[in-house]
């Protein structure tokens, strides 16, 4: 397979996969529009309920208004039903959740009924009696529709949810390892093309060498160059030219190498944006293949796969995320003895490789029901962090778990003396996609924001001090 055909491949893959992760993240989007919606709509039925009562206990309320509140309840069923779409229609019919739709369409048609009871009102075909009875049904209506709406949703975005994630990191997984394949394979191409073209002394066989180690174009390449290096020699006084040919070779290549230096380096610090570099790379791929520019084509490329594994660890730090979220929790009795022996086996490796000692205190009467796999989970998390980010001009370092019982609480804290926080980043700890510190360029971003979303769902809360001496991290769980 030609290169240009490969390198064109690379660019399909990572078009495809940003084009299914862009239309996750709208799918997702539009859940969250529907929740608005209907939070919208049952906004507009409370106001219209307010209105109903007070025109019933004879406050002056224009007709006209209400009926602008019944259009307002309207116009968010409307809207729900022009954001669906066929596949959102399949995938919700698939799950069993399409009711959601028809109780788009029902209370449409409620509206519209309280609409005309407003006009037999108007028209004096109904009394004042009738036409408010008529309208309190109506308030009761719409606030169960709002009601029974929300489960449908809520169940259809978990579902995309937990559909999209795993499909978005297994194109990952594959693009990171076919471009891994077409990188080494072009790679290999090109090294034996070097070696070729370093090969000395007798060159009587180098077509058959081109033709069993080369291919493609680098083939088509290396013969045509061969072709007229050949004749040049015959034109030319043939050791004269050949040494000044050389010397120009050599030159040429040497300003190149220093060239390719420069240009690796000022692009591996440029290029720390975020995912959607890789969109501008593959146009930039396109570019060097018309261009016949196949080093600068190489170089992009390399730069692609690289995005691709930072993007697979931050969609597996969102996993870890939607996973906090969505997992079944198990309460029991913590055993804080096992959970913190755990914790110092897991991490004795790594302790001792960065002179840590480890400590541990328990000092609690009544048990804590809580998930002991959640606060497991917990632990590695923070106690991880304490290693990583670990002081190096500090000669004895530290980490101590804790958990202590106060009148109304429990108080589990990790603590170590490591290089802390710095002030000014401090607000920004349990936001996705956060690092504070150059030790954490290989992390995800994602680990201190997981641990709050698992604390939350334990109905606990966490807080943390931190200076140049260490810090200290605090779950805390009410009785």
């Amino acid at each position: 397979m030609k290169i240009s055909h490969k390198l064109l491949i690379i660019v399909v893959l990572t078009l495809l996969e940003v084009s299914i992760t862009l239309w996750a993240v709208f799918e997702v989007s539009k859940g969250a529009k529907f929740h608005q919606l209907n939070s919208l709509h049952l906004k507009y039925s409370i106001e219209f309920s307010e209105h109903i009562h007070a025109y019933a206990n004879g406050q002056d309320i224009p007709i006209p208004v209400i009926e602008n509140t019944l259009k307002n309840i309207r116009a968010q069923p409307v809207e729900c039903l022009e954001q669906v779409n066929r596949l959102n229609r399949f995938i919700m019919s698939m799950i069993g959740t399409s009711y959601a739709l028809e109780l788009c369409k029902k209370d449409i048609k409620d509206v519209e009924a309280t609409l005309l009871l407003i006009q037999q009102y108007r028209n004096q075909h109904i009394d004042k009696k009738l036409f408010v009875e008529g309208l309190l049904e109506g308030a009761r209506v719409f606030a169960q529709n709002s009601y029974e709406f929300e489960k449908p949703i809520t169940e259809t975005v978990k579902f995309v949810i937990a559909s999209m994630i795993p499909l978005v990191v297994f194109i990952s997984l594959f693009n990171v390892a076919f471009i891994t394949w077409l990188s080494r394979n072009i790679t290999g191409s090109i090294n034996s093309a070097i070696e070729l073209l370093k090969k000395q002394g007798d060159t009587t066989d180098i077509e058959e060498l081109i033709g069993s180690k080369v291919s493609g174009e680098l083939k088509t390449l290396l013969i045509e160059a061969k072709k007229r290096i050949e004749s040049e020699i015959e034109q030319r006084h043939i050791n004269q030219a050949l040494k000044e040919k050389v010397m120009q070779r050599s030159k040429s290549l040497k300003q190149a190498n220093e060239d390719l230096a420069q240009f690796a380096y000022h692009s591996s610090h440029d290029l720390k944006g975020p995912l959607v570099s890789t969109k501008n790379l593959s146009k930039l791929i396109l570019e060097d293949i018309e261009a016949g520019s196949l080093e600068e084509a190489k170089l992009n490329t390399k730069r692609v796969t690289q995005l691709m594994e930072k993007m697979e660890l931050l969609i597996s730090g969102i996993a870890s995320v939607t996973d906090s979220k969505e997992k079944t929790i198990h309460k029991s009795e913590v055993e804080f003895k096992k959970v913190f022996l755990h914790i110092e086996r897991l991490f004795k490796g790594n302790m001792q490789e960065n002179k840590y000692d480890f400590h541990s205190e328990i000092n609690i009467q009544s048990p804590l029901i809580s998930s002991e796999a959640c606060i497991q989970d917990i632990l590695e998390k923070l106690v991880d962090n304490s290693i990583r980010y670990r002081d190096p001009n500090k000669d004895k370092r530290w980490v101590k778990l804790s958990i202590v019982e106060n009148q109304d609480t429990f108080i589990l804290s990790v603590m170590d003396n490591g290089c802390g926080i710095p002030t000014e980043k401090q607000g920004n700890v349990f936001k996705m996609f956060q690092r504070f510190s150059p030790q954490s360029g290989d992390g995800s971003g994602m680990g201190l924001a997981a641990v709050n979303k698992t604390v939350i769902r334990l109905n606990g809360r966490i807080d943390f001090t931190s200076n140049e001496f260490g810090t200290t991290f605090r779950i805390i769980f009410d009785k």
